[in-house]
């Protein structure tokens, strides 16, 4: 089956494809049961993904999951090295 329809619509695959582009995965589930909050902030789900991930490199284990309308960084590690982290990887939002 081709991507386009003739109609101009994607095909099933295609469209499920793109749906989960945007979409994180889930929460790690040890983190989100017991993990220390970090920060809890107003922010895009991608770029949220983004910011943890880079924060990650810095050696810190930890994920995010929304509660509310707002992204909340939760951690196993020393959750002062983890906001730290955050911060380095998003300075002026997270004072």
């Amino acid at each position: 089956m081709s991507e386009n329809t003739e109609s101009g619509r994607v095909s099933i695959p295609l469209q499920r494809e793109l749906e989960s582009a945007d979409v994180p995965q889930p929460c790690d589930k040890s983190i989100f049961e017991n993990g220390t909050v970090v920060a809890v902030l107003e922010c895009g789900m991608i770029a949220m993904e983004g910011l943890v991930q880079e924060a990650c490199r810095k050696g810190i284990k930890m994920d995010w999951h929304y509660v509310g309308g707002r992204a909340v960084v939760k951690t196993l590690d020393d959750p002062l090295k983890a906001r730290e982290a955050l911060q380095k990887a998003m300075p002026r939002i997270i004072q």
